[in-house]
């Protein structure tokens, strides 16, 4: 099946990252880190990402609906010749246990906020769970989303990338590969369907204080 290549980002250095290495587990179960925002070097990260991916062609971006992801996305954005922002509950970081720090806004808070993005594949409200969702869903929900996508774009010149930003579970669950913050891989369908040996991700971000993140 023709596909494009896809262009797979973690979002830059968010609050709750700064936030574990203080305090450990706990910032991802606290209000104060709900829905948590980059710093100051995240955006700097997604930034030095987007640069270094502009002789790329890029179609569209597709982000998780969390804001950290929007505005990582956002960040290459400006940086690149992108048609359109879209978002999906399917890129969603591992959902439950308490993660407060995953729990995104409804989509009329997020519209006020973000209104150029696309909203035709997003629900006003976001999937509950209660208990940690586990491996298997995760790989299983990030794959099905793929194979939709490289059927969208199945008409699309070689030479054309998806790009998606999402978090670091959810990416390691769809590619096997560990991802700091703001780094990027580029696959192919057939790789990732067909997983090789793992490959590090491209850390763009090293000229910036402290580099990426694996937390």
């Amino acid at each position: 099946m023709p596909a494009p290549k896809f262009i797979f980002v973690r979002h830059g250095e968010a609050e709750h990252n700064v936030a574990f290495h203080e305090v450990g587990d706990s910032a991802f179960t606290d209000p104060k880190y709900k829905d948590a925002r980059l710093t100051e070097k995240g955006i700097q990260q997604a930034r030095a990402t987007g640069v270094a991916l502009q002789n790329l062609k890029i179609l569209d971006i597709w982000s998780s609906p969390l804001t950290r992801c929007i505005q990582t996305a956002e960040e290459i954005f400006e940086e690149n010749n992108v048609q359109e922002l879209w978002l999906h509950d399917s890129l969603l970081e591992r959902l439950g246990g308490g993660h407060i720090c995953n729990d995104r806004l409804a989509c009329h808070e997020l519209k006020k906020e973000f209104p150029t993005w696309k909203w035709e594949f997003l629900p006003e409200l976001p999937p509950l769970w209660i208990s940690r969702e586990n491996y298997t869903s995760l790989q299983r929900r990030m794959l099905s989303f793929i194979l939709l996508l490289a059927h969208m774009y199945g008409d699309v010149s070689a030479d054309s990338h998806v790009l998606i930003v999402s978090h670091a579970d959810a990416l390691g669950a769809l590619t096997q590969k560990p991802f700091k913050n703001a780094e990027y891989v580029v696959m192919t369908l057939d790789e990732i369907l067909n997983p090789k040996a793992p490959e590090k991700p491209v850390d763009a971000t090293q000229k910036i204080d402290g580099g990426a993140d694996m937390l």
